[in-house]
């Protein structure tokens, strides 16, 4: 199931059992639909959104039970569910784009290695009629060049409503085929695979793996499906016969190994394969694994790839993880390379400087870019950059600087929604400490009194700070809670107090977002 993943980028987990039967999962789906049709605006949004949990918490516990033993084994033992879900319905006459969606933060650089993963659960299951989800298997491998203003790579860029909601079936899939038309020659199905399941199916995905509701039948029955988020905390600990390097560097990196570049085949023009404009992602990787066996001058082809503006991103993807396979060797000369203009280029020389950081120069570098007046997608790259660095050499003056680095009152980043504020730098910097506590290799490196007072401050204040910093610092607290019993009492106390009635009417103003 492992290497199909890996490979395919989604697996498919039956999640009908003896404690969660066929009847409930038809009970749940009867549930969704009376709240999807109720006549309160206000009880539709909150039980089709992050509050899901809350009014039905037998969904996430479904899904934790079916689907929990494998995702321990593609994101670890101390997986998280991240606080954003969410349920999707299909509807006649609508075809999503084909897409990839956002992370949260939404400012997070894509990756082929397993650091997220999205379940989708669909209680009633999904017929062709009900109009199932379809993917592009082994889409995670490829890059997209069209972030939308949101951060969902899609590839149409189009007017959306338009190509989502034409009347005629035929115009809608002449529209997703242009969309595909100049897709990788490698994958073989451009027009994706639909996922029919029977119901208490748990789909898991790649975060990164393309997908796209598709139209329902007029009268088909309707089909919920909820959408959670997992995400690591802790990097790997200690694969061979990958088909090519980027899939073997996905084994490598779930067994907590480096991928043998040694044993990179040479690849002829290998610089020029990175660079250019229309290579194929396989050969574009293939060629950045080669230069990384070489080593030498070639890593200085390997740094142009990430550092020069102007370049695919495609190709700077490539280029980060050719030296994210060099190692150690190619960090120093990261760290003191003159800091490019160009913003796309910060992100990725500080997105690839945590993959391999080792020495002050290294996090010296990080911390500027994480203390700097950039934007924000560049200060929560160096957040998440600096936690995957801290998990392999822990030093608790760097880890001070994620602590500081989540602000004690509320703030407005880039591109934030009116629903509400949103800290980018935040969600990155608390993610990342819960991941050094969750690693007992690590834990010892945080201060527990910094970040417990940090944490309690941001969970006080939930009602006007990020909801997502929020979630992920009631994560902090109960991992801190299990060794500091008062901690434990209060969180419970904060809970119990601010705890959801499911039988009480809703009402917007009743939200609170401490989940």
């Amino acid at each position: 199931m492992v290497r199909s993943f890996v490979e395919r980028g989604f697996v498919v987990i039956d999640g009908v059992s003896s404690e969660f039967p066929l009847s409930f999962h038809e009970n749940l789906g009867a549930k969704l639909e009376s709240a999807m049709n109720s006549n309160s605006s206000s009880e539709m949004r909150v039980a089709t959104s992050n509050n899901v949990g809350a009014v039905f918490p037998e969904a996430a516990r479904a899904v934790r039970q079916a689907a929990g033993h494998f995702l321990r084994k593609i994101l670890g033992p101390s997986f998280v569910l991240h606080a954003h879900r969410h349920v999707h319905w299909s509807a006649a006459g609508r075809d999503q784009l084909w897409h990839k969606d956002a992370y949260w933060t939404r400012a997070r650089l894509r990756s082929h290695r397993s650091r997220w993963a999205i379940a989708m659960y669909y209680p009633r299951g999904a017929t062709e009629a009900m109009g199932p989800t379809y993917v592009m298997p082994g889409s995670q491998y490829h890059t997209i060049d069209k972030r939308w203003p949101t951060l969902v790579d899609r590839l149409g860029v189009g007017n959306c409503r338009a190509d989502r909601y034409c009347d005629e079936a035929a115009e809608r899939q002449r529209r997703l085929d242009e969309d595909t038309r100049l897709l990788y020659p490698e994958l073989v199905d451009r027009r994706g695979v639909p996922i029919v399941v029977e119901p208490g199916a748990i789909v898991v995905l790649h975060f990164d793996l393309l997908h796209r509701g598709s139209s329902a039948e007029p009268g088909a029955r309707p089909r919920p499906l909820v959408k959670f988020i997992f995400g690591r905390t802790r990097e790997p600990e200690r694969f061979s016969g990958a088909d090519n390097m980027a899939v073997g560097d996905a084994y490598a990196y779930l067994a907590g190994e480096k991928l043998a570049v040694a044993d990179a085949p040479p690849v002829a023009d290998a610089a020029a394969i990175l660079r250019a404009r229309n290579a194929s992602e396989v050969r574009r990787l293939e060629a950045a694994f080669s230069l990384a066996a070489a080593r030498g001058h070639a890593i200085k082809t390997l740094l142009d790839g990430v550092l020069r503006p102007g370049l695919p991103e495609a190709a700077r993807r490539a280029a980060s993880s050719g030296l994210a396979a060099v190692g150690g060797a190619a960090a120093e000369a990261l760290a003191s390379a003159e800091t490019p203009k160009d913003p796309v280029s910060r992100w990725y020389a500080t997105r690839t400087l945590g993959e391999i950081a080792t020495t002050k120069t290294g996090f010296e570098a990080l911390v500027r870019a994480l203390e700097s007046r950039d934007d924000d997608v560049l200060r929560s790259t160096a957040a998440e950059a600096l936690g995957v660095a801290l998990q392999r050499e822990c030093f608790g003056v760097y880890v001070d600087k994620l602590v500081r680095a989540i602000p004690d009152h509320p703030v407005e980043s880039d591109g934030a929604a009116a629903s509400g504020k949103r800290d980018q730098v935040g969600q990155a910097a608390a993610f990342a400490l819960l991941g050094l506590l969750e690693n007992p290799r690590t834990r010892r490196c945080v201060r527990p009194r910094a970040i417990g007072t940090k944490c309690r401050g941001i969970v006080a204040r939930a009602d006007v700070n990020d909801r997502y910093v929020v979630a992920t610092c009631f994560d902090i607290l109960a991992s801190l809670a299990r060794d500091d019993p008062a901690l434990e009492k209060d969180l419970f106390t904060a809970l119990l107090d601010s705890r959801w009635c499911e039988r009480t009417n809703f009402g917007a103003k009743q939200l609170r977002h401490f989940l």
